[in-house]
């Protein structure tokens, strides 16, 4: 049986300073203006929300948004103060020393995060940081996700309700941190899981149900959590901005990411009882702008099935350190990221490969490239990967506010959003990264590497060299 909660937290806080100075400054936010800027996927919806319930309680000023990309631009921070903030929190949008500039916008700045941080620069000195992955340097990832860590401060101050447990258990499953229908919890999650599992036995308990984007190594069976997270995560757009406001007249100029948070806020100020729940149907069907909600995911479920279809096209590209590479290249395809999660498993299963590795290519509808790389295993990582080829584009084209990387060890994404790169172009720096990693790769088995090369080699990426 897992520690205690509570206690857990207790000992978390004793060994992350950065955890019990953040808590300390939240103390002290009665009347002054705070900032949230999060992530725009159901973990930093869920977290963001979390955290305003925890400040609105304090008597705290409250403003958020969701900036498109992963990290927070200087750019996107300045034209969004109008006013002064005493204090910035930065909510699962990675763990940055860019960061560190923004103190010159708003000179207090908390960052929230559980992705590893940028190498080689490391996580921001300037700025109050937890983060259990906040060393770039250690050997496994912990897997967790931001809404846990906003819980257990709501925890320790003693400010938290039953429906910030539930905006936990979708964030942590929207993060893959938790699949109820496997009984698969990660071991930072699972103190929290086994405290509040019995309160939310409808949502955990396995289900015999269409399968959702997060049922990925099987699909046999499902949750109800499961299936409000896709809801959640199909409507806001995932952190992907797949949207579906230009669908109808009815959708026109819907803001699908502040309408999910919105919706949700208001949902939980009526103390809903979610161990009533027993059906998707019953959420929906109770939420604040239900309607347009449910339009929103009836398009979504549509391009799910279109998406899936094209990518049976998925081709071999050949193998590093064990790792079987599998690539697709699409255009102007929808949920690319998502239905490529599920592709992977079917890929494992029918090439009986224990690593693989899919690349996924698609040039989006306003012209720029979107590079999404999923993996079975922690071999060969996929954020550093994403990270490297942001960073290079950056540095030929420009535009660090549109050309954004990063991401986890076994899923990350690399955008070009908008920025003057042609797709081929984008699509040759990415082979020019993948030869340099093979050739790395194959000295490595062929004659071994010397230590500076090794070093290089993780660093891009090819973290089996590690061991």
């Amino acid at each position: 049986m897992a520690q205690d909660y509570t206690e857990w937290i207790e000992k978390e806080i004793k060994s992350s300073e950065g955890l019990e100075k953040i808590v300390e400054r939240i103390k002290v936010t009665k009347e002054q203006r705070c900032l949230i800027v999060s992530h725009d996927d159901p973990d930093g919806i869920v977290s963001a929300l979390i955290l305003k319930r925890l400040l609105d309680k304090l008597g705290a000023e409250v403003d958020y948004f969701f900036p498109p990309s992963y990290i927070l631009t200087k750019e996107q921070l300045a034209s969004t103060v109008k006013k002064k903030y005493e204090l910035l929190f930065i909510l699962d949008k990675g763990t940055t020393s860019y960061y560190d500039e923004h103190t010159m916008i708003i000179k207090d700045i908390v960052v929230i995060d559980h992705h590893f941080p940028d190498l080689p620069e490391g996580p921001p000195k300037k700025c109050l940081l937890y983060n259990p992955n906040s060393n770039p340097q250690a050997e496994e990832y912990i897997m967790c996700s931001t809404s846990l860590l906003t819980h257990m401060i709501a925890t320790t101050l003693g400010l938290k309700e039953d429906y910030d447990d539930f905006l936990c258990f979708i964030g942590l499953k929207g993060d893959f941190a938790i699949d109820p229908a496997t009984g698969e919890v990660s071991k930072f999650a699972q103190s929290f899981y086994e405290t509040y599992e019995k309160n939310f036995k409808n949502l955990l308990t396995p289900l015999k149900s269409r399968p959702t984007m997060f049922d990925i190594t099987q699909r046999e069976k499902t949750s109800l959590l499961s299936r409000i997270t896709e809801l959640i995560h199909g409507t806001c757009g995932g952190g992907f901005q797949y949207f579906y406001n230009d669908r109808a007249k009815s959708l026109k100029g819907v803001d699908q990411v502040d309408l999910v948070f919105t919706s949700l806020s208001k949902y939980g100020r009526r103390n809903p009882k979610m161990s009533n729940l027993k059906r998707l149907d019953h959420f929906s069907g109770e939420i604040p702008y239900r309607w347009v909600i449910q339009q929103l995911y009836k398009y979504y479920l549509r391009d799910w099935e279109s998406a899936s279809h094209l990518l049976d096209s998925t081709i071999s590209i050949g193998k590093m350190g064990r790792v079987a590479i599998q690539l697709f290249i699409g255009e102007n395809v929808p949920l690319l990221p998502m239905v490529g999660s599920v592709k992977l498993h079917d890929l494992t299963k029918e090439s009986s490969e224990k690593h693989v590795l899919l690349v996924m290519i698609n040039k989006e509808p306003d012209g720029g490239t979107h590079f999404s790389l999923r993996a079975t295993s922690d071999r060969i990582h996929c954020g550093k990967i994403c990270h490297t080829l942001a960073s290079r584009l950056v540095r030929k084209y420009g535009f660090p506010d549109l050309i954004t990387g990063g991401g986890h060890s076994r899923a990350a994404e690399c955008n070009t959003r908008t920025a003057p790169v042609p797709t081929p172009t984008a699509i040759l720096a990415f082979f020019r990264f993948y030869e340099q990693l093979k050739d790395l790769s194959l000295r490595a088995d062929k004659n071994g590497l010397k230590k500076r090369e090794r070093e290089i080699a993780i660093d891009l990426g090819l973290d089996y060299l590690k061991s």
